[in-house]
Protein backbone atom coordinates (compact mmCIF):
# COMPACT_ATOMS: atom_id res chain seq x y z
CA UNK A 1 0.00 0.00 0.00
CA UNK A 2 1.40 3.53 -0.84
CA UNK A 3 0.25 5.44 2.25
CA UNK A 4 0.57 3.38 4.50
CA UNK A 5 3.74 5.60 5.88
CA UNK A 6 1.81 8.69 6.29
CA UNK A 7 -1.18 6.35 7.64
CA UNK A 8 1.32 5.08 10.26
CA UNK A 9 2.70 8.49 10.91
CA UNK A 10 -0.77 9.90 11.74
CA UNK A 11 -1.99 7.43 13.74
CA UNK A 12 1.56 7.99 15.74
CA UNK A 13 1.13 12.15 15.58
CA UNK A 14 -2.84 12.02 16.54
CA UNK A 15 -1.40 9.54 19.83
CA UNK A 16 1.12 11.85 20.59
CA UNK A 17 -1.17 15.14 20.18
CA UNK A 18 -4.11 13.62 22.48
CA UNK A 19 -1.79 13.01 25.60
CA UNK A 20 -0.18 16.76 24.96
CA UNK A 21 -3.27 18.47 24.12
CA UNK A 22 -5.13 16.40 26.70
CA UNK A 23 -2.05 17.55 29.50
CA UNK A 24 -2.40 21.01 28.47
CA UNK A 25 -6.60 20.86 28.89
CA UNK A 26 -5.81 19.52 32.91
CA UNK A 27 -2.88 22.01 32.92
CA UNK A 28 -5.03 25.10 32.24
CA UNK A 29 -8.61 23.80 34.56
CA UNK A 30 -9.96 22.85 31.64
CA UNK A 31 -11.00 18.74 31.37
CA UNK A 32 -8.71 17.31 29.53
CA UNK A 33 -11.03 15.26 26.95
CA UNK A 34 -11.40 18.34 25.08
CA UNK A 35 -7.82 17.91 24.52
CA UNK A 36 -8.67 14.69 23.54
CA UNK A 37 -11.85 15.81 21.16
CA UNK A 38 -9.46 18.64 19.87
CA UNK A 39 -6.86 16.10 18.92
CA UNK A 40 -9.61 13.92 17.15
CA UNK A 41 -10.45 17.16 14.98
CA UNK A 42 -6.85 18.50 13.73
CA UNK A 43 -5.90 14.63 12.96
CA UNK A 44 -8.93 14.06 10.04
CA UNK A 45 -8.60 14.60 6.05
CA UNK A 46 -7.51 17.66 6.31
CA UNK A 47 -4.19 17.20 8.39
CA UNK A 48 -1.40 19.56 6.58
CA UNK A 49 1.27 17.65 4.44
CA UNK A 50 -0.72 14.92 3.03
CA UNK A 51 -1.75 14.43 -0.59
CA UNK A 52 -5.63 14.90 -0.45
CA UNK A 53 -6.29 11.44 -1.56
CA UNK A 54 -9.84 9.94 -1.61
CA UNK A 55 -8.65 6.76 -0.25
CA UNK A 56 -6.46 8.09 2.20
CA UNK A 57 -9.18 10.89 3.39
CA UNK A 58 -11.21 8.72 4.15
CA UNK A 59 -8.08 6.50 6.26
CA UNK A 60 -7.67 9.77 7.92
CA UNK A 61 -11.44 10.41 8.79
CA UNK A 62 -11.81 7.22 10.32
CA UNK A 63 -8.62 7.53 12.29
CA UNK A 64 -10.01 11.05 13.39
CA UNK A 65 -12.71 8.98 15.19
CA UNK A 66 -11.31 6.42 16.34
CA UNK A 67 -8.88 9.59 18.41
CA UNK A 68 -12.18 11.06 19.41
CA UNK A 69 -13.26 7.63 20.74
CA UNK A 70 -9.96 6.58 22.78
CA UNK A 71 -9.80 10.25 23.90
CA UNK A 72 -13.90 9.50 25.60
CA UNK A 73 -12.49 6.31 26.78
CA UNK A 74 -9.49 7.33 28.48
CA UNK A 75 -11.29 9.74 29.84
CA UNK A 76 -13.65 7.94 31.74
CA UNK A 77 -11.34 5.27 32.67
CA UNK A 78 -11.06 6.20 36.13
CA UNK A 79 -8.61 5.05 38.76
CA UNK A 80 -9.62 3.37 41.81
CA UNK A 81 -11.43 5.68 44.47
CA UNK A 82 -8.90 5.83 47.84
CA UNK A 83 -10.83 4.94 51.23
CA UNK A 84 -11.28 7.44 53.51
CA UNK A 85 -9.92 6.64 57.11
CA UNK A 86 -12.85 8.57 58.41
CA UNK A 87 -14.62 6.47 61.33
CA UNK A 88 -18.35 7.59 62.93
CA UNK A 89 -18.25 10.61 60.06
CA UNK A 90 -21.10 12.01 58.75
CA UNK A 91 -21.40 11.99 54.64
CA UNK A 92 -23.22 14.43 52.99
CA UNK A 93 -24.25 13.85 49.28
CA UNK A 94 -24.05 16.65 46.94
CA UNK A 95 -22.98 19.89 47.37
CA UNK A 96 -25.69 23.04 46.09
CA UNK A 97 -27.31 25.65 48.04
CA UNK A 98 -28.86 22.92 50.52
CA UNK A 99 -25.36 20.75 51.16
CA UNK A 100 -23.54 23.50 51.41
CA UNK A 101 -25.37 25.34 54.58
CA UNK A 102 -25.22 21.85 56.04
CA UNK A 103 -21.39 20.96 55.45
CA UNK A 104 -20.57 24.41 56.63
CA UNK A 105 -22.89 23.82 60.13
CA UNK A 106 -21.03 20.29 60.44
CA UNK A 107 -17.66 21.83 59.65
CA UNK A 108 -18.57 24.62 62.96
CA UNK A 109 -19.20 22.00 64.92
CA UNK A 110 -16.00 19.72 64.57
CA UNK A 111 -17.49 17.23 63.41
CA UNK A 112 -15.79 14.55 61.13
CA UNK A 113 -17.15 14.80 57.43
CA UNK A 114 -17.01 13.04 54.25
CA UNK A 115 -18.54 15.39 50.88
CA UNK A 116 -19.61 13.39 48.07
CA UNK A 117 -20.00 15.35 45.17
CA UNK A 118 -20.68 14.13 41.24
CA UNK A 119 -19.65 17.77 39.86
CA UNK A 120 -15.49 17.60 39.36
CA UNK A 121 -15.42 21.17 38.95
CA UNK A 122 -17.10 21.66 42.84
CA UNK A 123 -15.32 18.48 43.86
CA UNK A 124 -11.90 19.94 43.09
CA UNK A 125 -13.15 23.52 44.77
CA UNK A 126 -14.25 21.15 47.82
CA UNK A 127 -10.92 19.73 48.20
CA UNK A 128 -8.52 22.87 48.20
CA UNK A 129 -10.95 24.16 50.53
CA UNK A 130 -9.91 21.55 52.81
CA UNK A 131 -13.16 19.33 53.03
CA UNK A 132 -12.50 15.23 52.10
CA UNK A 133 -14.41 14.66 49.25
CA UNK A 134 -15.20 11.99 46.82
CA UNK A 135 -15.90 12.88 43.25
CA UNK A 136 -18.72 10.30 41.95
CA UNK A 137 -22.09 9.13 42.37
CA UNK A 138 -23.26 8.22 45.81
CA UNK A 139 -25.43 5.40 44.38
CA UNK A 140 -21.93 3.39 43.32
CA UNK A 141 -20.47 0.41 45.15
CA UNK A 142 -17.05 1.82 44.30
CA UNK A 143 -18.17 5.33 45.87
CA UNK A 144 -20.32 4.12 48.59
CA UNK A 145 -17.47 1.67 49.94
CA UNK A 146 -14.61 4.68 49.61
CA UNK A 147 -17.18 6.71 51.64
CA UNK A 148 -17.30 4.14 54.24
CA UNK A 149 -21.20 3.80 55.40
CA UNK A 150 -20.40 0.97 56.94
CA UNK A 151 -19.18 2.68 59.69
CA UNK A 152 -20.51 6.57 59.34
CA UNK A 153 -22.39 8.17 61.78
CA UNK A 154 -25.09 9.44 59.84
CA UNK A 155 -25.86 10.04 55.34
CA UNK A 156 -27.37 13.35 54.52
CA UNK A 157 -28.56 13.20 50.82
CA UNK A 158 -28.82 16.93 49.63
CA UNK A 159 -29.34 16.72 45.82
CA UNK A 160 -32.11 18.15 44.43
CA UNK A 161 -33.37 15.16 42.87
CA UNK A 162 -35.82 13.43 45.24
CA UNK A 163 -35.86 10.13 42.84
CA UNK A 164 -32.46 10.19 42.58
CA UNK A 165 -31.38 10.14 46.21
CA UNK A 166 -33.86 7.02 46.63
CA UNK A 167 -31.01 5.19 44.77
CA UNK A 168 -28.29 6.48 47.19
CA UNK A 169 -30.49 5.81 50.35
CA UNK A 170 -30.98 2.17 48.90
CA UNK A 171 -27.80 1.12 48.24
CA UNK A 172 -26.61 3.02 51.72
CA UNK A 173 -29.08 1.09 53.62
CA UNK A 174 -28.01 -2.39 52.13
CA UNK A 175 -24.47 -1.65 53.21
CA UNK A 176 -25.51 -0.05 56.86
CA UNK A 177 -29.10 -1.40 57.99
CA UNK A 178 -28.86 0.97 61.20
CA UNK A 179 -27.86 4.17 60.06
CA UNK A 180 -29.38 7.46 60.17
CA UNK A 181 -29.95 8.60 56.94
CA UNK A 182 -31.64 12.03 56.20
CA UNK A 183 -33.02 12.84 52.87
CA UNK A 184 -34.26 16.24 51.17
CA UNK A 185 -37.16 16.32 49.22
CA UNK A 186 -39.28 18.52 47.08
CA UNK A 187 -43.03 16.63 46.91
CA UNK A 188 -44.91 13.88 48.77
CA UNK A 189 -44.28 11.63 46.10
CA UNK A 190 -40.23 12.20 46.74
CA UNK A 191 -40.96 12.10 50.10
CA UNK A 192 -42.77 8.41 49.84
CA UNK A 193 -40.15 7.41 47.71
CA UNK A 194 -37.27 8.38 49.97
CA UNK A 195 -38.91 7.22 52.76
CA UNK A 196 -39.63 3.59 50.91
CA UNK A 197 -36.04 3.09 50.24
CA UNK A 198 -35.33 3.47 53.87
CA UNK A 199 -34.52 7.14 54.40
CA UNK A 200 -35.08 7.42 58.38
CA UNK A 201 -35.59 10.96 58.25
CA UNK A 202 -37.32 12.97 55.09
CA UNK A 203 -37.16 16.97 55.13
CA UNK A 204 -39.62 19.04 53.03
CA UNK A 205 -38.46 22.53 51.96
CA UNK A 206 -41.75 23.98 51.92
CA UNK A 207 -43.26 22.36 55.15
CA UNK A 208 -39.93 23.58 57.18
CA UNK A 209 -40.02 27.35 56.09
CA UNK A 210 -44.31 26.90 57.06
CA UNK A 211 -43.09 25.79 60.16
CA UNK A 212 -39.79 28.31 60.80
CA UNK A 213 -42.56 31.03 60.03
CA UNK A 214 -44.92 29.63 63.03
CA UNK A 215 -41.58 29.64 65.46
CA UNK A 216 -41.31 33.34 64.66
CA UNK A 217 -44.92 34.46 65.73
CA UNK A 218 -46.38 31.58 68.15
CA UNK A 219 -45.69 30.97 71.58
CA UNK A 220 -43.88 27.76 72.35
CA UNK A 221 -41.29 25.75 69.90
CA UNK A 222 -43.53 26.97 67.04
CA UNK A 223 -44.61 22.75 66.44
CA UNK A 224 -48.22 23.41 65.76
CA UNK A 225 -48.70 20.92 62.75
CA UNK A 226 -48.65 22.64 59.01
CA UNK A 227 -50.46 20.75 56.51
CA UNK A 228 -50.36 20.26 53.36
CA UNK A 229 -51.24 23.19 50.99
CA UNK A 230 -54.23 22.75 48.38
CA UNK A 231 -52.32 24.43 45.46
CA UNK A 232 -48.74 26.59 45.31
Amino acid sequence: MPHHTPLISTIVVGLVLAFLLGAIANRVRVSPLVGYLLAGVLVGPFTPGFVADQGLANDLAEIGVILLMFGVGLHFTLEPIPATTLNNHVVLVGHGRVGSVVSAGVRQAGIPMLLIEENQDVAAKLKEQGFETITGNAASTEVADAANLANARCLLVAIPDGFEGGQVVAHARTLNPSLFIVARSHSDEETEHLKKHGASAVIMGEYEIARAMLANILPGDGSSPVHQPSGG
